[in-house]
């Protein structure tokens, strides 16, 4: 699959002289206005040529016209000559996959421009078959099927039949079958011999067998879960459910109170293990200090009691400590300073060993704040791992278990809902309301096509202020618009061209959001062409109209900025509205040969 996206980015026409004739697009919305006859209706004719159509009026003079599309993969540029070898294209590609060179408009053995296209919008394998009447025979899909539903003609936008629909009835299956291809890309090939009356019959057979199959063991499962539920009534196991849970709660309660204790008391105990730790060191520094003044008091008391009177020794005394001599007055100032000494070491002994007695005390303290702290942690946790939690993780099994009971109960409503559904869906299978072999697409839709393409359609309408509006159907025996439960018809000749407008874009909005193969691109031709007769037929007053005209306008503005719009309009039917707040592309036409650009062509006048 190579694209899936694409737009225009310039349409050109070059004459036998060599001038070139270019207008150029942006994948947005994209407004061509001017007064009549200036070739604005020109540029649309050209892009049909180039998509494929088998000729293309005034073109006088010219002699080829090239296309350029963007890609998400690349560029192509399309040129088709206007009379000699007009029956093939000359292709430059920079996709991958899709090679430059020349292509046949029609091949049965070649890829065609029509496949080009269809392989822009990423599909892949071609050719595809869809069917083209109700006999099931097939044609190839091709670009030019569908091409109608988002390339709006101005010859066509006022019909009064479905815009969706082609103009004659023998294309009227085989483009349906193109649209059912779009939403879900199905080759529709194999569907005649699938759905011929024995196959219908054999397919019915087999799925009323499964279908039986299923209803009957979804009976067998509800009976072996009624057999399970019968022991207890839901009130009973409303009240356990609400008892557990009540009990869970106080349990975690708990659980959340002593967890937090534990926490704070393993944080005083770390706090009292650094403080103790301090206390021991003072103790052991206060320890050994004693000891020391044990030392000193003693080797003092030593000297004391050791000492004699001087005066009972003629010669001359040496000092005990330094050896030196001392004399009788020498000896009695020593023996003063011993004493002194002697008594202030005393002193501060008696004062160390009280306040080691305070540390050790002290000491006793903390050790036994600690353990008590520990015996309580321990108590908390024995609580905790013996008691709580397999009391809570008892209760959440009692919890699981009657958690079971009712999703045994919604188990079993799902079931008996399933059946009831399935054994309704049997009578879509069965035999008698197979009426024939025909073929008819719209049978073969998504089964809310109709309801959301609805949806989408009476939003818009509303966006673009469609007056009197209540209700907005897409009907499927017109396949067209229902306007408040009457037909498009009845609204009159005014509004077509808007109706249709708005079809088309509800189309190309459904298949952006369901579809397989969306399409990026919007053409319309006039698009409010006859609206003025609205008030001629007094449908609507001026003001209503003016209205119309800017709510279709700034619908069409949003809607580029998801898709290429590109709006061919007569000046007359511009609403009023500021153009520059919307920085929209813009090419006007002006027919004066003095100002501005004066059409299409150049070197072509009215």
């Amino acid at each position: 699959m190579i694209a899936k996206s694409f737009y225009i980015k310039s349409i050109q026409s070059i004459s036998n002289q060599g001038e070139i004739s270019k207008v150029d697009f942006v994948n947005g919305f994209n407004l061509i206005h001017g007064p009549s006859n200036t070739g604005k209706t020109l540029i649309l004719k050209c892009v049909d040529y180039l998509f494929g159509a088998s000729k293309v009026d005034g073109l006088d003079n010219q002699d080829y016209l090239i296309i350029d599309l963007v890609c998400e993969s690349g560029t192509i540029q399309i040129k088709r000559y206007l009379e000699e070898n007009k029956n093939k294209v000359y292709l430059r590609s920079s996709i991958p996959d899709i090679e430059s060179g020349e292509y046949p408009l029609v091949s049965k053995t070649k890829m065609t421009l029509s496949d080009i296209f269809l392989t822009l919008l990423g599909i892949d394998q071609l050719p595809i078959k869809v069917i083209k009447n109700e006999n099931f025979a097939t044609q190839n899909l091709t670009w030019r099927t569908f091409l109608h539903i988002f390339f709006l003609k101005e010859s066509e936008i006022l019909r009064e039949g479905s815009i969706l629909d082609p103009k004659t009835n023998t294309s009227l299956t085989a483009f349906r079958s193109s649209l059912l291809f779009l939403i879900n890309g199905e080759n529709q090939a194999p569907l005649e011999k699938e759905e011929s009356p024995d196959s219908i019959k054999l397919k019915n057979q087999a799925v009323r067998a499964y279908v039986n199959n299923k209803l009957k063991k979804i009976s067998e499962e509800e009976s072996k879960i009624s057999e399970t539920l019968k022991s207890i009534s839901k009130e009973e196991a409303e009240n356990h459910l609400n008892d557990a849970l009540h009990q869970v709660n106080y349990n975690n309660d708990a659980l959340s109170k002593i967890t937090k204790e534990n926490k704070m008391l393993t944080e005083e105990n770390t706090s009292l293990f650094v403080e103790r730790e301090e206390n021991s060191i003072s103790i052991r520094n206060f320890e050994k200090l004693i000891d020391q003044y044990k030392i000193d008091l003693n080797r003092l008391s030593f000297i004391v009691e050791g000492n004699r009177p001087m005066h009972s020794y003629e010669e001359d005394t040496s000092c005990p400590f330094c050896n030196s001599k001392m004399t009788e007055e020498d000896n009695l100032v020593n023996l003063e300073s011993v004493a002194i000494e002697l008594k202030n070491i005393q002193i501060k002994l008696k004062d160390l060993t009280e306040t080691l007695e305070l540390l050790k005390e002290e000491d006793i303290a903390l050790e036994n704040k600690i353990k008590s702290n520990q015996t309580i942690i321990n108590q908390n946790s024995h609580r905790i791992n013996k008691i709580l939690a397999p009391a809570i993780k008892e209760l959440e099994n009692t919890i699981r278990e009657h958690n079971m009971y009712f999703n045994l109960q919604t188990e079993k409503a799902t079931l008996r809902k399933m059946a009831s559904e399935w054994n309704e869906d049997l009578s879509d299978y069965d035999d008698d309301k197979i009426e024939d072999n025909k073929y008819k697409p719209l049978d073969r839709f998504p089964l809310n096509f109709f309801r959301n393409l609805s949806t989408i359609l009476e939003t818009n309408l509303k966006k673009c202020s469609f007056p009197n509006l209540s209700t907005a159907r897409f009907d499927r025996n017109t396949f067209d618009v229902s306007l408040n439960g009457e037909p498009k018809s009845s609204q009159g000749k005014g509004y077509r061209a808007y109706l249709n407008s708005v079809v088309s874009l509800s189309m190309l909005e459904y298949l952006d959001l369901y579809a397989t193969y969306p399409i990026p691109i919007f053409m319309v031709d006039t698009p409010l062409l006859g609206l003025d007769e609205a008030i001629a037929d007094q449908q609507t007053t001026k003001e209503r109209l003016d209205n119309m005209r800017y709510a279709f306008y700034k619908f069409l503005i949003e809607t580029g900025n998801h898709r290429q719009i590109i709006l061919i309009d007569n000046n007359k039917n511009l609403p009023k509205m500021d153009w520059n707040e919307y920085s929209l592309h813009t090419v006007e036409f002006t027919k004066n040969e003095d100002f501005g650009r004066y059409g299409f062509l150049k070197g072509v006048t009215d």
